[in-house]
Formats: C-alpha cells, structure tokens, sequence
C-alpha cells in the first residue's frame, strides 16, 4: 500500500496496539515494521525510541522493542522469529512503559525524527556494506594466495630441473605443513569434524565467511567473527608471511628465463594478504573502546566517524605494508 495510508493506519493505533497487543501484534511483526518500513510512516512513538536509542548520550537500552528488531549487523542475516510469549510479553511490558517514559526528544518535530531515521540508515548501510567488502576481499586474498601457490608449485615441477623440483618440494611442504597445523588447531578450539575436514582442504576462509554472513554460530567457544580472524591469523602467519620469504628466494635462485609472471603473482598475493590482514586488525582495534583506553602506542588515528575517510587511511595501511615487505625480500633487490 502507499505510505501515506500505511502511516494513516500506524500511527493512530501503535501505541494502543502495545498496551493491548492483538493476536498478530507478535514480535516478528515489530521487527519487520521498525527494520523494513521507510522513517515516514513510523509511528512517532518509534521514531522517538529510535533517536534515543541511537543519538550520542542516548541509553541504547531500556527500549525493548527496538532491542528486540536486532542489531547493526542483523540485516547481514536471515530475520528469525523472536521467540515465544515470554519474548513478546517482555517487548509489552517494555513498551507500555516507554509511552509514558518522557523523551529527549519529545518536542523534536516528526519531519526532523524522519531526517535521522534516514541518516542513521543510510550510515548502517554503508557500514553494512563496507563489513560485506571486507569479508569478501579477506575471502578473494586467502584464495588467491591459496591457489597461486598451488600453481606456482606445479610449475616448479614442470621446470624438470633440481631446482625447480627442489622448489617444489619446499612448497608444497610448507603448505602441507601450514594446512595441518590449522587443521589440529581448528579441531584443538572445539570447531567441529566439519570444519577440520573444510580446513584440511584449504576451504576454512569459505567456511567461516558463511557462517558470518548466514548468522549461523560456530561451534566451540568461538563465535562465528572470532573464528574467521583466528583461521585469519593462522594462513597469514603459517602460510603467506613464510611462503612469500620462501618464494621470493626461490624465484631470485632460479634462471630469469625460467621466471613467470604467476611465480611474481604468488608473492604479490601473500604480500597483499599480509598487509590486509593488518590493516583490518587495525580497523577492529580502533573500533574498540577497551582498545583505546588501555592500550599504549598510537591509538586514534582512524577517523571512525567518516566511513570514507576511514577507508582511504586503511588503503594507505594496505599500501604502506605491501611497499614494507616488497622491498625487504630480496627478489626486488
């Protein structure tokens, strides 16, 4: 229907609707109003609980209802049933006390509640989709570093010098030795039989990005985001940071002529790999308050609330490393 007749039929009755819910009234359904209905034709109640909610010196608690439409990052995932009658009793109970509860913004006019619902939307989905971004290009580097160093060592073979061979070996080795450890430290943190079997075969970065963005949780003490920075830190300090030492060494050892463009291409990946992996530690450390209040060293320096800012600094991180590394092995010197 239009939004004009959605707000006709909101706005008059919300309130009375959370004093005595009707049968439909279920969570799920305040859920879906406050996620997936434009700012103009929410009630003006859930306008104010949203700007108190999320406004600087804002509470961010107490308000059941939006507590119970999810998180930033819920929109990431599959929208799930709020639970049973205790779960709707509670969003109630909370409600009706917030009609009479006052607000910080009680004398904010609507036109201006509607202008930061918008803003606040728009800002969480840009948000959401630089998190999205980072997950995947996380996913595109573990792979290309993966599958380079397959190849590169194929070629190594198909060389049929001992060189060549000898730096097929070291490769494949190291990447065995890389892919056991993270398969036994994968199964050690209570991951589960499928998540080793999905690790042994180098298809961990895939099997935790899935479970990120589904919502579905990992098993063991970790939660699905500890678990893709954990399989994150393994590849980059088991497999690229070494495979790149032990590559650019290789290449340097062999015959110019025998060089590819896929031999430089593999080191370039683990390279890139490493200083992305840095530059996302540090967007996580600077989005931390515990980080910044009580850790030593230069903390501050991202500009957390300008999300395009922000990711010119972490491209210059990328950058910056990648320029650091490049020039200490001794390929390029």
């Amino acid at each position: 229907p239009p939004n004009d007749q959605v707000r006709a039929w909101l706005e008059p009755n919300w309130d009375a609707w959370v004093l005595a819910p009707p049968q439909w009234f279920t969570p799920r359904f305040v859920k879906r109003v406050i996620l997936a209905a434009p700012p103009a034709v929410l009630p003006l109640t859930v306008l104010r609980e949203l700007a108190e909610k999320y406004s600087k010196g804002g509470q961010g608690g107490g308000h059941r209802q939006l507590e119970s439409a999810g998180s930033e990052h819920d929109e990431l995932r599959p929208a799930t049933d709020a639970g049973g009658a205790t779960d709707a009793d509670s969003i109630v109970q909370g409600n009706s006390s917030n009609i009479q509860q006052s607000h910080r913004f009680e004398n904010t006019s609507r036109e201006e509640l509607v202008r930061m619902e918008t803003e606040r939307r728009a800002s969480k989905a840009f948000a959401r989709a630089k998190q999205v971004w980072i997950w995947a290009a996380a996913l595109v580097f573990s792979y290309v570093d993966l599958v380079t160093t397959v190849v590169v060592g194929l070629q190594y073979l198909s060389l049929k010098t001992a060189r060549g061979t000898h730096a097929a070996h070291v490769t494949f080795i190291m990447l065995g030795t890389s892919l056991g450890i993270q398969t036994l430290a994968t199964h050690c943190t209570g991951q589960g039989a499928l998540a080793s079997l999905a690790t042994m075969f180098g298809a961990k970065p895939l099997w935790d990005t899935f479970h990120q963005v589904s919502g579905r949780p990992a098993q063991g003490s970790m939660s699905a985001d500890s678990a893709t920075g954990f399989t994150r830190f393994l590849m980059v300090g088991l497999d690229s940071l070494p495979q790149a030492g032990a590559q650019s060494l290789l290449v340097a050892s062999l015959d110019p002529n025998k060089r590819s463009e896929l031999m430089f291409t593999s080191i370039v990946g683990s390279i890139l790999s490493i200083s992305y992996l840095i530059a996302t530690q540090e967007l996580d450390a600077e989005s931390s308050i515990h980080t910044l209040t009580n850790s030593g060293g230069v903390v501050g320096y991202l500009p957390l609330d300008d999300q395009r800012r922000q990711a010119v600094v972490m491209v210059g991180i990328v950058l910056f490393t990648s320029g650091y590394l490049a020039a200490k092995y001794p390929l390029v010197k």
